[in-house]
């Protein structure tokens, strides 16, 4: 769970701005915040791989238009929010999940290992609630799938969960039908083992 200061810090750019602050200001502010990232997420070695990049582009850049450190800041900060929302997804926290999506969480951030979004997480954990607040808007994508192959509703499915596997079957059809493209099968047809 996420406490109010936590957020008021995670926030600082956003809710001061960063117009006020010099260059070298910036900079030092986005390596604050790298470092403070990687620690939060230190088993996750994309994260620390981006870390080591930003960092070593900010250590040796000098004020350019090629360096900016508020894209690298925001950047960041949809990687560590993209990572909280998955996490709190898992949990089938609502009031986090509600909480990240009011401060703009990528709704579509993919886990790095497996491919699956808070979508799939909220499907394969039954959490209701969080998926209510996960959902509110029009922004969720249900037709991504996982490093397996898998959409939303086929984990829902495979968790027991009839209720919401309709649901997201629905909204999927409903996605899929406005984007032109045809319902999508439960295993794209290659994956589909021969019988035998």
């Amino acid at each position: 769970m996420i406490d109010k200061q936590e957020w008021k810090q995670r926030l600082h750019f956003r809710n001061d701005g960063a117009g006020h602050l010099s260059f070298g200001q910036r900079v030092a502010a986005t390596t604050s915040y790298l470092r403070e990232m990687a620690s939060r997420h230190k088993r996750e070695p994309s994260v620390l791989q981006f870390v080591r990049e930003s960092i070593a582009v900010l250590d040796g850049g000098a004020e350019s238009t090629t360096l900016d450190p508020d894209i690298i800041m925001n950047e960041a900060r949809n990687i560590d929010f993209g990572l909280l929302l998955l996490r709190a997804s898992q949990e089938g926290n609502a009031r986090d999940v509600a909480k990240l999506r009011e401060w703009k969480a990528p709704v579509n951030f993919r886990d790095p290992r497996t491919g699956a979004t808070p979508l799939h997480y909220v499907a394969a954990y039954r959490a209701r609630a969080a998926f209510r607040a996960l959902t509110k808007g029009a922004d969720c994508d249900f037709l991504i799938r996982d490093k397996k192959g898998r959409l939303a509703w086929e984990l829902a499915v495979n968790a027991d969960d009839a209720a919401l596997a309709r649901l997201l079957i629905y909204k999927t059809r409903k996605q899929a039908e406005a984007a032109g493209v045809p319902f999508p099968p439960r295993r794209p047809p290659a994956e589909i083992p021969a019988p035998g």
